[in-house]
């Protein structure tokens, strides 16, 4: 019975992705490396097919600032909370790593403060993400005065980590999806509960301060069209 439970909740998860239901394989698992922002120290994870991986079960992966597998027949999908009910980032393979972190890919240059919450971890090795999953928006961020960043976010209204301040959000461009649709939303804290400013597009960039001398902390964004 309690196996039964955990297919029907995965199922139901990858539903609510809007991605396929996978074929029950809970014999088989994947290593999922998760690189934890101190230095390039690293938290390795062996998570069940088709069943939620809680990070309330191992703490050292509880915060990250990346994510990696090596089989590459398998598609994992990271999510804020234990219940993996708020997806964070988009789903990553063998050949395309999970970021997590806006200003570390897990180097040796990487600190703690670079780390976001990581509650799950669902994998499968049928989890066939369809093409609407690939758009993105080419978010751009002024950091501070002249200074900029730019991410590919995922349109799909998931929530997009990131660790940094902004002055000013704008669109630039997007991918697979008509640039005057999008629209990306500025949160000031992780699970993107509150918004910075108002949403920003393509015809409107927007300001997050009324001081340029202080940026405000940026955590996450959400996009969607």
């Amino acid at each position: 019975m309690k196996t039964t439970s955990i297919l029907i909740a995965s199922a139901s998860l990858f539903a609510a992705l809007g991605l396929a239901i996978p074929v029950p394989a809970s014999s088989e698992t994947v290593q999922v490396v998760v690189k934890t922002g101190d230095g390039d120290s690293a938290a390795g994870l062996t998570v069940t097919l088709n069943q939620v991986f809680s990070t309330a079960d191992n703490r050292l992966a509880s915060k990250g600032v990346a994510a990696t597998i090596s089989d590459p027949a398998v598609t994992c999908q990271a999510f804020s909370d234990n219940a993996a009910t708020i997806p964070l980032g988009g789903p990553f393979t063998a050949d395309t790593p999970a970021s997590f972190s806006a200003t570390s890919s897990g180097g040796t240059e990487s600190q703690p403060e670079d780390a976001v919450p990581i509650g799950a971890f669902l994998c499968s090795g049928s989890l066939d993400v369809p093409s609407e999953s690939a758009a993105t928006a080419r978010v751009q961020l002024e950091i501070e005065s002249d200074a900029f960043i730019q991410r590919d976010v995922p349109v799909d209204g998931s929530v997009f980590p990131l660790s940094t301040t902004g002055l000013v959000i704008s669109v630039v461009g997007a991918t697979d999806v008509g640039l005057s649709q999008v629209s990306c939303q500025a949160f000031a804290d992780v699970a993107a509960k509150h918004p910075v400013g108002e949403p920003a597009t393509a015809a409107t960039e927007v300001t997050l301060t009324a001081d340029f001398n202080h940026p405000v902390p940026v955590k996450a964004i959400v996009c969607s069209a």
